[in-house]
């Protein structure tokens, strides 16, 4: 992958992540306890895939790419 790819998929794929942990304070705001955890639960399941399948290979590859709040 380019790094110019990279970094856009980068921004995109922190974006999703911050879209989120939106969705995850809407349901802890909106609902019962137990339908908040039951979707923590499952959105943090996507959000550990999105770092650990695209975002992680990205930042191994091109390092530079990586934000500095994530060193």
């Amino acid at each position: 992958m380019t790094e110019t790819t990279a970094k856009k998929l980068s921004d995109i794929m922190r974006g999703v992540a911050g879209e989120l942990d939106g969705a995850i304070l809407l349901i802890q705001q909106a609902e019962t306890k137990e339908v908040f955890e039951r979707y923590k639960q499952a959105l943090g399941r996507v959000m550990g895939a999105l770092y650990f399948e695209v975002l992680e290979p990205i930042y191994k590859e091109h390092p530079d790419v990586e934000p500095p709040e994530h060193l």
